[in-house]
């Protein structure tokens, strides 16, 4: 077999390596993308917990007395039903995740049973919170966004602390709109709420100050503190008051929603830093590298 000419050597090894950092681009590229897909979808779905969240408030409040609370209620329910069908656009990353499917058919029976009263709504609530807390913390998990990237080792702190305080809140929103709607409380209700109140400052405290050293979540980390303790002092001086609670459902609603809102503006951040992270070697190829959809 005769040797090839060195130029030939040389030809085909600028080819290799050529076909070698196109592939290795691609791939790149690709995985970018995915992760670019899995935290909005992230996104997605924190918008949900605080949609499922409102609704349950919203919904102890009307079955405790209060009426008024019903148009809004609809609109979140609106809302909540354009949220999942947009999801669905998602249904290759979501499959996977048996939470995902346990989630929608849960909503729905929820949303034909309207023979629930208060405590058996606010338990239906519970789980399905609770079901798409885990599903959150599954898909972040299998995003792997921390990998490589120190700067984002303390994501799993939003999944496992964050947006654990902020569930905490929920609950105490919920049964403090119907304590409101009602005018009054049982010594139970006092009892679960003050024990709402113990975790939640346990919880919140714990996370934040682990969050506090993170530079690109110092914009939200203040506000939510700020918020948290209005909340915190609203309950405990006014709402668990055994003469009643002088403010109505839905100006107590509104004023631990900003509570609420504030804690998941933190993982509004923390996502959106981490989409800064991983666009970062080519910030056009994806597009907006901000979250900017919060409620």
């Amino acid at each position: 077999m005769p040797d090839l000419p060195l130029w030939l050597y040389l030809c085909l090894a600028l080819i290799a390596s050529t076909l070698y950092v196109f592939i290795y681009l691609r791939v790149q590229r690709l995985e970018r993308q995915q992760h670019t897909r899995r935290i909005h979808l992230l996104h997605r779905l924190r918008q949900l917990l605080s949609l499922l969240q409102k609704h349950r408030g919203l919904s102890a409040g009307i079955l405790s007395g209060d009426k008024s609370l019903s148009a809004d209620r609809a609109v979140i329910q609106q809302e909540i039903q354009s949220l999942l069908k947009g999801a669905q656009t998602e249904q290759v990353l979501l499959a996977p995740f048996e939470r995902w499917h346990t989630l929608t058919e849960h909503w729905g029976r929820l949303q034909a049973n309207q023979q629930l009263d208060v405590r058996a709504c606010l338990l239906q609530h519970h789980q399905l919170i609770r079901t798409l807390l885990f599903l959150i913390e599954d898909l972040a998990e299998a995003s792997h966004l921390a990998a490589s990237h120190p700067e984002l080792e303390y994501l799993p702190w939003v999944w496992k602390g964050l947006l654990p305080s902020a569930e905490w809140a929920g609950q105490a929103r919920a049964l403090g709109t119907a304590v409101s709607a009602k005018g009054c409380s049982t010594p139970a209700e006092r009892i679960r709420l003050r024990f709402l109140c113990q975790q939640l400052r346990e919880e919140s405290s714990h996370t934040l100050q682990r969050l506090k050293a993170q530079p690109d979540l110092q914009k939200s980390l203040l506000p939510a503190q700020a918020a948290l303790q209005q909340f915190l002092w609203t309950l405990e001086t006014q709402i668990l008051q055994e003469n009643g609670p002088p403010l109505n459902a839905k100006e107590f609603f509104a004023l631990a929603t900003q509570a609420i809102e504030s804690l998941l503006a933190i993982a509004d951040d923390a996502l959106t830093h981490a989409l800064r992270v991983h666009q970062e070697i080519n910030p056009h190829l994806l597009g907006a590298t901000t979250l900017v959809s919060r409620g």
